[in-house]
C-alpha cells in the first residue's frame, strides 16, 4: 500500500469526491487527525492534509466531524423480507456508516441462491455471508433473542463502547480493520489506504444526554455518541431512504 499520506494521484488532482477537512481515524494506518480523502474511480485515491480540487465531481464538508473507513458488521441478519428477525441492508447501510454485512446463517444450503439474487446482489452495501450448510437457514442459537433489537446499528453500539469507556480510536479499529482482517478481505477494505476500496463512513460524536439500551431494555445514560452523517461504499454516497 502507498504512503496514505500521500497527496498524488496518477491522474492528478481529479477525483470523483473530495471529503474535506474532517478528522481521519484511520486505526489501521496510524492515522487520527485532520486529513483530506480524495477518491477516484471507487478507490482511495489520496489522503493528506490539504488536497487541490482542481477537477471534482462532488465536495463533501467534513469540518468538524469524523472520517472512518467504512463500518464492518461481522454479525448482521439480511434476509430481509424472508427471515422475521432479517433487516434490509440497503437502508440499515444508508442510515449507519456500514459498508459491509456479514449475515451469519441467515441463508441455508437450499437458499443462498435466493439470497445471493435477492439480497447480496441488489444491496446498495457490500453483503458477504457465513452459510448454514446443514439446515433451511433457522438461527437456533438466537432463540428468542431476534425480537427488537438492542443495538439497531452499528454507530448505536459503538457508542455503547465509548460509554464503557473504550477509547474512540479503538473503537473504530474494532469496526473497521480488525473484522476485515477476521474475514481475510484486510488488504480491501478497513482502511483508508491509498489503493483501497472507498468505503467511507461520515459521523458527528455528539455530546449531551442519549440514552442507550441494555438486552433488558434497561436505559443508560451515555454523554456521547456517534451519529452518521454520511455511508459512501466504493466511492458512492448512498442515500437514507
Amino acid at each position: 500500500m502507498k504512503d496514505p499520506s500521500s497527496s498524488s494521484t496518477a491522474e492528478g488532482d481529479r477525483f470523483d469526491l473530495l471529503i474535506r477537512g474532517g478528522t481521519v481515524i484511520d486505526p489501521a494506518q496510524g492515522v487520527y487527525g485532520r486529513r483530506d480523502v480524495g477518491i477516484l474511480h471507487g478507490v482511495i485515491a489520496a489522503v493528506a492534509e490539504a488536497l487541490s480540487a482542481v477537477q471534482v465531481a462532488r465536495v463533501i464538508d467534513a469540518g468538524g466531524v469524523l472520517v472512518t473507513p467504512g463500518l464492518i458488521d461481522l454479525h448482521a441478519h439480511v434476509f430481509y423480507r424472508v427471515n422475521s428477525h432479517s433487516v434490509d441492508p440497503s437502508a440499515l447501510a444508508a442510515r449507519s456508516g456500514t459498508t459491509t454485512m456479514v449475515d451469519c446463517g441467515s441463508g441455508g444450503a437450499a437458499t443462498f441462491d435466493a439470497f445471493r439474487h435477492y439480497v447480496a446482489a441488489p444491496a446498495a452495501c457490500r453483503v458477504l455471508a457465513f452459510l448454514n450448510i446443514s439446515l433451511v437457514g433457522t438461527i437456533a442459537t438466537h432463540g428468542g433473542s431476534t425480537a427488537a433489537p438492542i443495538g439497531a446499528d452499528m454507530p448505536n453500539v459503538m457508542s455503547k463502547f465509548l460509554h464503557l469507556g473504550m477509547p474512540l480510536e479503538e473503537v473504530v479499529r474494532a469496526s473497521t480493520i480488525r473484522p476485515a482482517q477476521a474475514i481475510g478481505w484486510g488488504v480491501r477494505i478497513g482502511s483508508l489506504a491509498v489503493g483501497c476500496t472507498a468505503d467511507v463512513a461520515v459521523f458527528s460524536l455528539e455530546e449531551g444526554e442519549f440514552p442507550l439500551y441494555d438486552s433488558d431494555r434497561v436505559p443508560e445514560r451515555a454523554a456521547r455518541r456517534l451519529v452518521a452523517r454520511h455511508t459512501i461504499v466504493a466511492g458512492q454516497v448512498l442515500q437514507p431512504a
